[in-house]
């Protein structure tokens, strides 16, 4: 799945908060169609809402698809403003690393991408690494972000066409790329191994803060036993 989300529209345009982000998802949507190209497996793309009001659209959409999430290769998403992709985040999913970073290597005109398995909770990909799928973060080089972010600023005239062309670009290969690979990238978790992996990136506090913990006592945060 490729997807994104739309949060303050209501200060301003929402430019970089993220209208440029469902640009993106459109822009790779239209470049793979028009390429006339069809990847081995389906590929996906979802316009989030109520991100913002704690990811609503996107954990609506893992919960509606729930018999079916296991058949779900990845995710993938983009939401820090519209500065150029720089960096794949996969979700807590160490093991993809290897052969991402082939990818990467092979999209180097783009700029160099680094690959990491950090798991991002602060946009949509938080539902979909919660039920075992690489929730893929496609982090971007964005500091002027902080100065639309949520502000009444964030409007059409902070568009950077050539960076929204860049990025649509990039995702679009990332997707094809993952949907057209003659073997699976990876296969869904248990939540078992899911939540030994957020307890290692010391995540499940957090998510137990907030509520968001569905995995109960399967794992628990080192030197805190079992009540």
């Amino acid at each position: 799945a490729v997807g994104d989300h739309r949060d303050v529209w209501d200060l301003s345009q929402g430019t970089t908060d993220i209208v440029c982000g469902w640009v993106c998802v459109l822009g790779a949507a239209r470049a793979i169609m028009e390429s006339h190209y069809k990847p081995l497996r389906t590929i996906r793309f979802v316009l989030f809402t109520g991100e913002e009001q704690g990811l609503l659209g996107s954990f609506a959409y893992v919960k509606h698809h729930k018999a079916e999430m296991a058949d779900h290769v990845a995710m993938l998403t983009v939401d820090n403003g519209q500065g150029p992709i720089v960096g794949l985040e996969m979700g807590g999913h160490a093991d993809l690393i290897p052969a991402v970073e082939q990818f990467t290597k092979s999209v180097q005109a783009f700029g160099k991408l680094s690959v990491n398995d950090n798991a991002v909770f602060d946009t949509d990909t938080g539902p979909f690494i919660l039920g075992g799928i690489p929730g893929i973060n496609m982090n971007q080089d964005s500091p002027d972000y902080r100065y639309t972010h949520h502000s009444n600023v964030d409007s059409f005239d902070k568009v950077k066409t050539e960076t929204l062309d860049q990025d649509a670009t990039v995702m679009a290969l990332a997707a094809f790329w993952i949907a057209d690979r003659p073997e699976r990238l990876g296969t869904a978790w248990s939540p078992e191994r899911t939540a030994n992996m957020l307890v290692e990136q010391h995540q499940a506090a957090l998510l137990k803060a907030v509520g968001l913990w569905p995995f109960g006592n399967m794992a628990e945060e080192p030197n805190q036993p079992n009540p």
